[in-house]
């Protein structure tokens, strides 16, 4: 909602907000905590990482649930079962900001505003895009980001405090039948260790001069490049999982899906008795296997193995993109394909729920506007380490595609 249209009383609302929360040249802007997944005013201007979550603006759980949108977190999704479904935009903000929300409606420009940031270590000059003065543009080439689907390979863990220890349990304990009479076995005990986890800052901002903004007015290029920060963002946290698979320590030889021979052509290797292995392997410490990634190119060779189609099945389409499906002829395991893991003659098999966890603190978006610059700035800044938690519950599968 532009304010030069908007009601005075809104107006004069927004205003006495913004200064409550701007004091000086203090910046403030917004974080999500990831404890309770609410996003709070933020002044990162503070020393430090120290995030004090005071004054609560928006529920996004509640908005997810009231746009009938899919949950990944477990976390996320239980706060979701326990709250009614929100009939009205207000609902999903708190405090003053729920008033103010009465007035946005259902206004797309605020979901923009909200979710979009720019392109990571962008500065927008007027020289930048001075033909964007120009008033007809015949095309552009733009940069093609892609998000991923690996975040949703591993759990999360909500790591508010961004040092700590995460205990890695185990039973360790045995329950024994037929003792004799009069006697008891010896106790026994659980057994764990622990993993020092410490989760690093990841950040990307863009910023705009005055004169810039007069200038390009045919497009508003700070909008469009803050939309792609976000996308910017989640790619390269995608690939952090990416490069943690890589940490896996036991490795195995796999089959070649993809190979055949013979008149026909038929395919040559019969990839179950690799699926069993592993299973047994999970099996002997208590896990499932649930969960493969790999390039799309490995699950291509893999759907299409005639041994999993049966005899004279029909060839299946070949996918190109990221996404997430159920694993042909493995019960409850989903396979993950990515571009953002590299090798494309490797997958990684495991149980999702305890070989590794997204250790995720909190996001924080700020603006800053300087007079002395003449420039405006929106940050983004994120907290996610991404590890490998129990070794026993991941392999490293090699040589599935030649």
């Amino acid at each position: 909602m532009s304010l030069i249209t908007a009601p005075l009383e809104i107006v004069q609302k927004v205003g006495a907000i913004t200064e409550k929360y701007r004091v000086g040249s203090i910046p403030y802007g917004l974080i999500w905590n990831p404890d309770d997944h609410l996003i709070y005013l933020d002044k990162p201007s503070r020393k430090a990482q120290y995030a004090k979550y005071e004054d609560p603006v928006f529920d996004p759980i509640a908005w997810a649930k009231s746009n009938k949108l899919n949950l990944v977190s477990e976390s996320g999704k239980a706060s979701a079962a326990a709250m009614p479904e929100p009939e009205l935009l207000e609902e999903c903000y708190r405090g003053p900001f729920a008033e103010l929300a009465h007035y946005m409606g259902k206004d797309q420009d605020t979901a923009i505003e909200t979710h979009d940031r720019g392109l990571a270590s962008s500065i927008i000059t007027s020289q930048t895009y001075s033909i964007l003065q120009d008033p007809i543009v015949l095309g552009e080439t733009t940069e093609t980001i892609f998000p991923g689907v690996l975040l949703q390979f591993f759990g999360d863990i909500p790591t508010p405090n961004l040092k700590g220890d995460y205990l890695d349990m185990t039973a360790g304990i045995d329950y024994f039948t037929n003792v004799p009479e009069g006697l008891l076995p010896e106790p026994t005990h659980g057994a764990g260790t622990s993993v020092t986890i410490e989760v690093p800052k990841h950040a990307g901002g863009i910023a705009i001069t005055e004169r810039a903004d007069l200038m390009i007015r045919e497009r508003n290029i700070y909008t469009e490049l803050a939309g792609k920060l976000a996308q910017k963002r989640l790619e390269k946290e995608n690939r952090l999982v990416a490069n943690e698979l890589e940490n896996a320590t036991t490795v195995i030889a796999g089959v070649d899906f993809g190979a055949r021979s013979g008149t026909p052509l038929s395919s040559t290797n019969y990839p179950n008795d690799l699926w069993q292995t592993i299973i047994d392997a999970f099996d002997g410490f208590g896990g499932n296997l649930n969960g493969i990634a790999s390039k799309s190119l490995v699950w291509n060779e893999y759907k299409n193995n005639g041994f999993n189609q049966g005899f004279y099945s029909a060839t299946q389409p070949v996918d190109a993109g990221d996404g997430i499906r159920a694993a042909p002829g493995v019960d409850n395991a989903q396979w993950f394909t990515d571009k953002g893991i590299q090798s494309a003659t490797k997958l990684w098999a495991a149980d999702r729920d305890k070989a590794g966890k997204n250790f995720r603190g909190p996001v924080r978006s700020f603006n800053i506007e300087s007079e002395k610059t003449e420039s405006r700035e929106t940050w983004l800044k994120s907290y996610l380490l991404i590890k490998l938690v129990d070794q026993d519950f991941i392999r490293e599968v090699t040589g599935v595609s030649a």
